[in-house]
């Protein structure tokens, strides 16, 4: 519609860190626009992505998407403990007609859903 922004292609990486109240959202599109969220009990709030660290490479049929995200935006100084488990969903948005999306974990209409969130656990240093 005009005035709207056209619609992209994008990816979003869903994280609840220690199965707390807090979900992380960051979503790049294909252009290579990185927008931040953090939802909780009390609303949703806007996270600054300057100290993220994005790498983005495009091909004909593809995009690929390589994200560095510091401890800090989690509100923490180091990583979590060996063995400590969080929550993850990928979720892919085509704007493609018609438009598609899938998910890594969960169904269209519970992507949001921590408990039906995969699990990403954390190895020792090496």
């Amino acid at each position: 519609k005009e005035g709207q922004e056209a619609a992209s292609d994008s990816i979003t990486l869903c994280l609840n860190p220690y199965d707390c109240a807090e979900l992380y959202f960051f979503t790049v599109t294909r252009e290579g626009a990185l927008e931040a969220r953090v939802r909780s009990r009390s609303g949703e709030r806007v996270l600054s992505t300057e100290s993220v660290s994005l790498k983005l490479e495009r091909k004909d049929n593809e995009w690929l998407v390589e994200m560095a995200l510091p401890w800090t935006v989690f509100g923490m100084e180091g990583p979590p403990g060996a063995g400590e488990a969080w929550r993850l969903n990928i979720v892919r948005q085509r704007a493609a007609a018609p438009p598609q999306t899938s998910f890594w974990a969960g169904s269209p209409g519970q992507y949001a859903r921590v408990e039906n969130y995969g699990q990403l656990f954390f190895a020792p240093e090496p």
